[in-house]
């Protein structure tokens, strides 16, 4: 068992639990997992490692009138006692930071794969025992030490494979973070991807929230044009999506919500997440491709 039933101060003191990558999805899931009493590292490539030690305390707020510090701690490897393994990378580090896990270490190490849309396919010739395909759906936004919720129902979905989901929710179950288990399909990322990618590619190209863009008549046809392009490439994939399901999910993006894709090579990792766009198939999402890596 993980949990130390007779420590007094937390259930959860004798959970080691590692999280890689140094996104702002990393910082506050480590922020919810060392107040539920977790020992939590965040795991960072090594040429990283001097300058996170060195940040001090990162500001978190969890809404418009809460605001706590925390500190973390720093390590270039993941510690060799980890029950859980979270990835969490920023997506132009989602596949570079593989090669900071351990094989050996994932016999025994619970591995939930949050960056799954950028990663999955790596991850999954590994082969790992213990590995969740998961997807944190929660909005963020990351400005120097500060990491703010922007939305009020953060969850992580996770397909249902039977095996630790019980462990996993137990850790979340007090916490602001909701576990949804979900039935495995082959829709499972492109029904996350599709709203993901327009959403970010709006606000890189425009820099204004989503819901005023979305009330412009002209972006709003662009838009609509996007959705059945994403429509068309997920049919030659064998997926079947919903126009209005990705639309809906647009809409609840935040008024403040800013992409997460900040590096030129975020930007290439987001710009390859979805194959066969091009000008004469796919032109609404083409051109806002293009207006969009003018920004880097």
């Amino acid at each position: 068992m993980f949990f130390n039933k007779t420590q007094p101060t937390s259930r959860f003191n004798s959970v080691n639990v590692s999280i890689i990558g140094t996104s702002a999805q990393a910082v506050f899931l480590a922020y919810v997992l060392q107040n539920s009493g977790c020992d939590v590292t965040i795991v960072v490539a090594p040429h990283l490692l001097p300058f996170y030690s060195k940040q001090g305390s990162f500001c978190i707020k969890s809404s418009r009138f809460q605001a706590k510090h925390a500190n973390f701690h720093f390590a270039a490897e993941i510690p060799s006692r980890c029950n859980f393994c979270f990835i969490a990378s920023t997506p132009g580090q989602a596949r570079s930071d593989l090669l900071l896990l351990k094989p050996d270490s994932l016999q025994t190490t619970v591995l939930v794969n949050l960056s799954v849309i950028y990663n999955h396919r790596i991850l999954e010739e590994l082969n790992t025992v213990n590995s969740l395909t998961s997807f944190f759906d929660c909005q963020l936004s990351f400005n120097k030490n500060t990491v703010e919720l922007l939305d009020q129902s953060p969850k992580i979905d996770i397909i249902d494979s039977g095996d630790n989901l019980d462990l996993l929710q137990e850790l979340f179950v007090d916490s602001m973070i909701n576990i949804n288990i979900v039935t495995a399909n082959k829709n499972f990322l492109w029904q996350r991807l599709a709203p993901y990618f327009i959403a970010n590619l709006l606000t890189i190209c425009y820099q204004k929230s989503i819901s005023s863009l979305l009330l412009q008549k002209d972006l709003r046809r662009q838009v609509d044009a996007s959705i059945t392009e994403i429509l068309s490439l997920a049919k030659s994939d064998k997926v079947s999506l919903n126009a209005s399901d990705i639309l809906a999910r647009i809409y609840t993006f935040a008024d403040d919500y800013t992409s997460d894709i900040k590096t030129i090579a975020d930007f290439h990792a987001f710009s390859s997440l979805i194959k066969d766009i091009n000008h004469f198939d796919t032109p609404s999402l083409s051109a806002l491709l293009n207006t969009a890596a003018n920004k880097y």
